[in-house]
């Protein structure tokens, strides 16, 4: 009798359906090491399982970027939003009681059109926009580690370019030291 065989999607839904029943303490993480095991048992190459891993860390930090421009975007408009609430109500205030003319209500009008735009721009962003940002400061962080490690390196290298310099040139000196006394 031959044994039953399984395709992948049958497999995975059988693994999913399986991980939700409970039968043990609740689990909904694996380790790095658990992964890397499972995957060698259903016979998964490690440099694939590694490229899936290394693009979901992408992901995450994609993700993480973009909160954190929503965050900064959502910040920045809220500083800017109690002045413009303020400079809006001032201009309707000399507008309507104090015979500001239909001017100072069109610029109230303007100002209050630009906080709309801008709690738009803050809390419902254009996809594409915010993905740039992200990406840029995803760039940024990089470029600035990257800048730390180098000048860490450069530190670390001229100090032992001079330390051998500086061995150099005593054993120079002394050398020299030596043929003036006419010692061998």
């Amino acid at each position: 009798m031959s044994e039953r065989r399984y395709t992948l999607q049958e497999a995975n839904d059988l693994l999913r359906r399986a991980g939700q029943e409970p039968a043990g303490p609740a689990k909904n993480t694996l380790s790095e090491s658990e992964l890397r095991e499972t995957a060698a048992e259903l016979g998964v190459s490690p440099e694939a399982l590694e490229a899936q891993m290394a693009e979901k860390e992408g992901d995450r930090e994609m993700e993480a970027a973009r909160a954190e421009v929503m965050a900064a975007g959502r910040r920045s408009f809220f500083s800017q939003a109690i002045g413009g609430v303020l400079l809006v109500g001032l201009l309707l205030w000399f507008a309507l009681f104090q015979n500001g003319g239909p001017w100072l209500l069109g610029l109230a009008v303007v100002r209050a059109l630009f906080l709309v735009l801008q709690y738009r721009a803050a809390f419902h962003p254009d996809r594409a926009k915010l993905d740039r940002k992200a990406q840029r400061l995803l760039t940024k962080r990089r470029l600035m580690e990257t800048g730390s490690r180098l000048g860490r390196a450069l530190g670390r290298g001229a100090l032992a370019l001079l330390d051998e310099a500086a061995d150099a040139i005593d054993g120079a000196v002394d050398e020299r030291d030596k043929r003036k006394r006419g010692g061998p």
